[in-house]
């Protein structure tokens, strides 16, 4: 086994080895207590905002202090460790071209966001509420027209469109989009109706069968009245929203309703009443965990997918009504590891005439809440006291919590004041802490080993092939708009378009020696004697044995008007190992192609014409059994011939087949002929060594009695 091999095996042993360590280090049972601080990860208050408010802080998974942050008008940004990226990369409005688009009601990334071989790669969606551009002229996928009273399309001033984009990030993080289509429109009958809630379930893995299914919120105002209500008003949706021939989005064959033909098929759970949010609960018979508005108090329940409330509400589904009165805001199932105290509870954020504080209620084993102490915010010690404050209450991609504070455009992270408290005696301590300091010495030294043994390792292993993610894998050329598409390795969506005449040289390399440059100069044109050069280089390399660790490489390297350097790794090879999709010779008249085209729409005037090279194919040897029979037919006859010394009739046959029927043809040229004969019988199999020798000499024989 080698180095990186017992690394890989021993790694483990290592990480069990630590912990002994460190609980060998750290006897001292540490108490956390309740009070909590924020600490600011960004502040953006470069971007004015004027009329408009932040809307949703959006983590994106992978990467720490990476967000997409939203405004209620439909202005999407990029926070990058701290730097926010100016103007929006996504703004509705001037994106869909459309004035009516009134707001911005939920966001969320596809769970396959950051896997590029997946379909949702690079993928988020977005609701938003706009005013249809002619009343009951729009064709909606959710619609109930069972009557004319019931049809949506005849009385709504409004509706919620949900839209699925894709967007491309460029080497220097620069994202634009590159594809959008929508999802589904629904007709509402006030813009407080609005889908305010997208999410998918974050405890499903790729192999379950409901992994990728979006959940809708569809909130319900309490002012209409039920009988005059859409039949899908104050709902969750499930669908699949990806594209399925003409279909926007498909409806999963499990959602709950599909044999109920009064209640559209992409509902699963009709609350009957206004909903706030919903939260998922891990491993649970009831998964959703949802707030609802309630006339006195914010109700907070526990349901299955399936449910129907709009008659009557179970009582069993009630987990407590203790929240804040008539609070919009919504609640958090807190599943971070920071806050260690309220672990598994149920969080809302409330301002009172104290301050802000955050309530915590505690969701045991039985599916009961019960109320907690109340958690003081002291934001005033990180900012100066504030009475006119706005906080929103937000989860990085680690579940922990954030508070966005909107007058300052102020991102903070909550994190715990912990107080260590030491339970051992006094008798044992100054041994304790000997042990303590000795131990926790040896821990820091061996994590130090073990963290760079593994960077060391990880590096040494991907070095080789780090490479081919950076650069560009294929291409293909569009000749319609002249133009070309790139795509990124292991990805069969196109990631950039440019146009050919945008470029002003193309270089080949091998193993990373230019073997050829096209540009705008004539002297730098593609020709017949260049194109064998280049034949030649390949041609050459390809001879060279691949032994162990030796690397094979040819890239293109295109350069536009503005210096803007597009490198493609088309073909690398390590040992008997290739890396990439295409094989040698298939790249080799790619590029030779492309050279072609690019120096005839370049320097159309300087470029000659190209020599049509045709290969040659060869003839489809026969079957073995027809060479066999052949072989039978032939050679049998002569065996017998030459077993009984009677191989006069096979040299008279040769020789007649050589005569030329001229009395003049001198015994040399007859001689030859019948060697020539002779010899391409035994090339062809006919003849083996021993019957080629008795055959020749019998011919020489009968030439010299001649």
């Amino acid at each position: 086994m080698d180095i990186t091999g017992w690394f890989a095996a021993g790694k483990m042993h290592c990480f069990y080895i630590g912990l002994i360590i460190l609980n060998l280090a750290l006897p001292v049972i540490a108490q956390t207590s309740t009070e909590l601080e924020l600490s600011a990860i960004a502040e953006f208050s470069s971007v004015k905002l004027k009329q408009d408010k932040w809307h949703t802080v959006l983590p994106i998974g992978g990467a720490d202090n990476n967000y997409f942050i939203s405004t209620e008008s439909g202005k999407l940004y990029h926070l990058d460790n701290e730097l926010i990226s100016t103007p929006p990369f996504l703004d509705l409005k001037s994106t869909l071209k459309k004035a009516n688009v009134i707001a911005l009601t939920a966001v969320v990334l596809d769970p396959s966001f950051n896997y590029r071989d997946r379909n949702g790669y690079n993928t988020f969606y977005t609701a938003h509420v706009e005013i249809p551009k002619q009343k009951g002229g729009v064709n909606s996928p959710v619609t109930n027209n069972s009557s004319k009273k019931n049809n949506p399309l005849n009385e709504h001033g409004y509706e919620a469109v949900i839209m699925r984009w894709q967007l491309h990030k460029s080497l220097h993080k620069e994202i634009s989009i590159v594809n959008q289509h929508e999802v589904i429109r629904i007709p509402i009958h006030d813009k407080t109706e609005a889908i305010n809630q997208l999410s998918f379930n974050p405890y499903t893995e790729s192999w379950h069968d409901d992994f990728g299914l979006l959940y809708a919120l569809l909130a319900k105002t309490n002012t209409a009245q039920q009988s005059d209500e859409a039949l899908y008003s104050g709902v969750i949706l499930r669908i699949k929203p990806e594209r399925f021939g003409l279909q926007s989005y498909t409806i999963p064959v499990s959602n709950p309703f599909i044999k109920q033909a009064d209640i559209r098929n992409e509902i699963i759970f009709m609350a009957g009443r206004k909903i706030i949010n919903f939260d998922w609960v891990k491993k649970s018979t009831s998964p959703l965990l949802i707030q609802l508005e309630n006339a006195e108090k914010n109700q907070l329940v526990q349901t299955t997918l399936g449910a129907d409330w709009r008659n009557s509400f179970p009582s069993n589904a009630l987990l407590t009504n203790n929240f804040h009165d008539k609070s919009s805001n919504k609640t958090i199932y807190y599943r971070g590891r920071e806050l260690k105290n309220l672990w598994g509870q149920i969080l809302q954020l409330n301002q009172e005439e104290s301050g802000w504080k955050l309530q915590a209620l505690t969701l045991n084993s039985a599916s009961q809440l019960q109320t907690q102490a109340t958690e003081k915010l002291s934001y005033h010690d990180i900012t100066p006291a504030n009475s006119t404050a706005a906080f929103s209450l937000h989860k990085n991609s680690n579940n922990e919590l954030m508070l966005l504070e909107h007058n300052q455009q102020i991102l903070y992270q909550i994190n715990a004041v912990e107080t260590v408290t030491s339970k051992v005696t006094p008798s044992k301590e100054i041994a304790l802490e000997n042990k303590s300091n000795a131990g926790f010495i040896a821990f820091i030294i061996i994590l130090t080993v073990l963290l760079a043994a593994f960077w060391y390792f990880k590096i040494f292993s991907q070095k080789k092939q780090h490479f081919l993610h950076l650069q560009w894998s294929n291409f293909e050329v569009n000749p319609a708009t002249e133009s070309l598409t790139l795509f990124k390795r292991h990805n069969k969506v196109a990631e950039k378009t440019i146009k050919i005449s945008s470029l002003k040289s193309s270089e080949i390399l091998l193993n990373n020696k230019i073997i050829s440059i096209i540009g705008l100069s004539a002297k730098y044109c593609f020709s017949n004697a260049l194109e064998e050069q280049v034949q030649a280089s390949f041609t050459k390399e390809h001879r060279i044995k691949m032994i162990d660790n030796k690397q094979r490489k040819i890239q293109l390297r295109l350069t536009d008007e503005k210096s803007n350097a597009y490198m493609f790794c088309l073909y690398f090879r390590v040992g008997n190992i290739r890396h990439t999709k295409l094989k040698y010779n298939t790249v080799i008249n790619k590029i030779i192609d492309w050279n072609w085209l690019f120096s005839s729409v370049i320097n159309a005037e300087s470029t000659e014409k190209r020599k049509i090279r045709v290969k040659q194919t060869a003839e489809k040897p026969a079957s073995l059994s027809t060479v066999k029979s052949h072989k039978a037919a032939i050679i049998e006859p002569l065996k017998s011939e030459l077993t009984d010394n009677n191989s006069d009739a096979l040299s008279t046959g040769l020789s007649a087949e050589t005569s030329n029927n001229d009395d003049t043809t001198s015994k040399d040229t007859e001689l030859v002929a019948a060697l020539d004969k002779l010899v391409e019988m035994k090339k062809q199999g006919y003849l083996n060594e021993s019957e080629f020798n008795a055959a020749k000499a019998k011919i020489l024989k009968n030439l010299a009695n001649q």
